[in-house]
């Protein structure tokens, strides 16, 4: 009985001599993983986590769609259903939709103008596509382009 009543014991003071350290230090739970005061903090930023991954995972949606309707006029032009010109002032209504998209056209494409800009980049996505005849067309759009500067 006396055994049991030193483990007993010994086993108090231990636990004791544990709560007491990390009452004293909270560094050591945090180091542990075991701090159990920073629970609501971290939750607070799970939350906020969630809330941003939300916000860009529907920006990239937007972004997505964007280019699939590029690549779609690409793919009118280069089976005549629009002309060029048409293409272009599409290019320039969808670069207007998301507030800073205009502003990353501007400095990436050269024009004077956003529809100017508009047609850089139509002609950049033309020579970016997969299919043989929108590259030759956008090659051939950027001579004229050159010679329109």
């Amino acid at each position: 009985m006396k055994i049991a009543m030193r483990t007993i014991a010994l086993g108090t003071f231990l636990f004791v001599l544990a709560v007491t350290g990390v009452l004293a230090c909270p560094a050591i739970a945090e180091d542990d993983g075991t701090d159990v005061w920073a629970l609501v903090e971290f939750r607070t930023r799970m939350a906020q986590s969630e809330a941003q991954s939300r916000t860009i995972d529907r920006e990239n949606e937007c972004v997505r769609r964007r280019i699939a309707i590029k690549h779609e006029i690409v793919h009118d032009v280069v089976i005549g259903r629009l002309t060029f010109e048409e293409a272009a002032l599409k290019f320039a209504e969808l670069n207007r939709v998301p507030p800073g998209s205009i502003d990353h056209v501007r400095k990436r494409f050269r024009g004077n103008t956003d529809e100017e800009c508009a047609r850089w980049q139509l002609s950049a996505h033309m020579r970016g596509s997969v299919d043989p005849a929108a590259q030759a067309m956008g090659e051939v759009w950027e001579c004229i382009l050159t010679g329109r500067e």
